[in-house]
């Protein structure tokens, strides 16, 4: 395949492999960043024909241009151009053609430059200032072609550890189609993509693709997303090991007091640590971001939960506690301003209150935590794969094929969630409400007594099996000659210990 003839992104199989921008692309990348440079006062179809002149790969120096003239200013002539056309409008309603031109006093060429002086493409060009270096442009490319693929999403799943507090506000203030819930030792989102909705806006797709660069400042993040390419829908998997460019750092503290209360416990009690953003607790279906969670060092494993509030009633307060309550948490303490009480009424019990003017006494927080008879023990999330001896692999062979569970299986992918649910003595694994597998006997003595403390099950794999793969005395009771079996990993919470082998791997 020429050079010029190489796409944006690949296609190998079901997935979309973008074609990252690198070091390799520079030489082009710098004879694009001159081009710019030089064309300062031209029109902008001009620097663009002139961009997409530069010898290069063609999909590359495409999307590479169309990136820089995204970073470009151009100057607006929007009030002047409307003057203009309204002089033309006017003149020609009033006199034939050639003396209305004369009468306005210039030439016809110029006359129509001036009257489209608004056009995108007529607009003065100045390139950025600074003009980014071809690494940036590179990462900055990059960030574009996967923001393109994502626009044309059918849907999203986005898995992310640390920050998330950040990416959940930001998606909420976008306005996306979300669905949030803790997963071990993060978050995850499912986001409805805009070749999803009835109808599809420019708008909701640039929402859409805003939410990637602000990823980049999570510790891992793993982005899913079922694209449209054509009459296809192919998967694009993005992560922290692909080179694109990031979105502005974000603010560490959402305000100076919190600031200043992390500043002063780590200065007058040292001993003691306070985590910034812990990880998100569930409660009644919402995810519920803790300001703080501090604790001495030496119990890493002991932890209070610290709120503050600003504004507030004693009714806040009392549905605050409830949230925490649903989220079966001990050890929190709220620290509300003195002044900004908006209504009298009696404070809730069991929630320990500490009252601040201006700024937090971290003494009396850690008073309040101490007065309390534990913290929150914080428990480990353990996560296992269930290998094939795990579950009955002629479950499904055994079930004819108009059975409800085959129609299940057949829409099963790999990453869909499932539940464990006992029945009459035995164990099931459930998806859309059919029961798709059944763990063998060795399996449901290991998990029923786990089943109070699972959070999350997820299909990992999905294997087919034959008839000819069942032992001989069984092959009898099949009714199917080939099936789906679903391999599954289970999430649950439980003491550090509590890992039961090699295949648990702790979050």
């Amino acid at each position: 395949m020429p050079a010029a003839d190489v796409p944006a992104f690949a296609v190998v199989g079901e997935r979309i492999v973008p074609d990252w921008l690198t070091a390799v692309d520079e030489p082009w990348l710098q004879r694009l960043l001159a081009v710019a440079e030089a064309g300062a006062g031209a029109r902008t179809s001009d620097v663009e024909a002139r961009m997409l002149a530069v010898p290069g790969p063609a999909a590359r120096v495409r999307v590479a241009a169309a990136t820089l003239l995204r970073l470009s200013v151009t100057e607006r002539a929007g009030a002047d151009a409307r003057r203009w056309r309204r002089e033309i409008f006017r003149a020609g309603a009033r006199l034939p053609r050639e003396e209305a031109i004369r009468s306005l006093g210039c030439a016809e060429d110029e006359l129509w430059r001036r009257a489209f002086a608004d056009l995108p493409s007529e607009r003065r060009y100045r390139p950025p200032d600074p003009l980014p270096a071809a690494a940036e442009l590179a990462l900055r490319t990059n960030l574009r072609t996967v923001q393109a693929l994502v626009q044309r999403a059918v849907a999203l799943r986005v898995t992310l550890t640390g920050n998330a507090r950040d990416v959940v506000r930001h998606v909420r203030r976008q306005g996306l189609l979300c669905v949030a819930r803790p997963v071990p030792g993060g978050v995850e989102l499912e986001i409805s993509g805009v070749y999803a909705l009835f109808r599809r806006t420019t708008l909701y797709g640039r929402a859409l693709a805003s939410v990637v660069p602000r990823l980049r400042w999570c510790e891992r993040f793993v982005l899913e997303a079922r694209v449209v390419v054509g009459a296809r829908e192919l998967v694009l998997r993005h992560g922290p090991s692909d080179p694109v460019w990031p979105s502005a750092p974000p603010r560490t503290f959402d305000s100076r007091l919190e600031a200043a209360f992390a500043k002063d416990l780590a200065r007058r009690f040292p001993e003691w640590e306070a985590v910034r953003e812990p990880e998100p607790l569930e409660a009644d279906g919402r995810l519920v971001f803790p300001d703080f969670a501090i604790g001495r060092r030496a119990e890493p494993d002991v932890r209070w939960l610290v709120e503050i509030a600003g504004f507030w009633t004693p009714e806040y307060l009392r549905a605050k506690l409830r949230g925490l309550a649903a989220a079966r948490v001990r050890g929190a303490i709220v620290c509300v301003d003195a002044a900004r009480n908006l209504g009298e009424g009696e404070l809730p019990p069991r929630l320990s209150i500490v009252r601040y003017t201006r700024r937090i006494d971290v003494a009396q927080v850690i008073a309040a935590a101490e007065a309390m008879p534990a913290g929150t023990v914080r428990e480990h999330v353990h996560t296992e794969k269930l290998d094939p001896g795990d579950v009955y692999l002629d479950y499904a062979g055994r079930l004819p094929y108009d059975s409800v569970v085959h129609a299940a299986l057949a829409r099963l992918q790999a990453g869909d969630p499932v539940d464990l649910v006992e029945e009459g003595g035995s164990l099931f694994v459930v998806a859309d409400g059919a029961k798709v597998a059944l763990l063998s006997r060795r399996a449901r003595a290991r998990w029923t007594a786990r089943l109070p403390a699972v959070t999350r099950g997820r299909v990992h794999a999905v294997v087919e099996r034959t008839s000819h793969q069942s032992h001989p005395d069984w092959r009898g009771l099949l009714k199917v000659d080939r099936w789906r079996v679903p391999l599954v990993e289970v999430a649950w919470t439980g003491p550090a210990q509590s890992v039961p082998s090699s295949s648990a791997d702790s979050s």
